[in-house]
């Protein structure tokens, strides 16, 4: 019983370090997004 809610906190954990890494991302390419719309202006 305890591994089963072990296992639960650890997928939990690597669910919200993925949807972590997927912002972060968003957030790169939104700076990149920002940056080639100040040169163009």
């Amino acid at each position: 019983m305890q591994l089963a809610e072990s296992h639960k906190t650890l997928n939990k954990a690597s669910i919200a370090r993925s949807h972590i890494k997927f912002q972060a991302s968003i957030l790169i390419s939104f700076e990149k997004l920002l940056r080639k719309f100040k040169t163009l202006a």
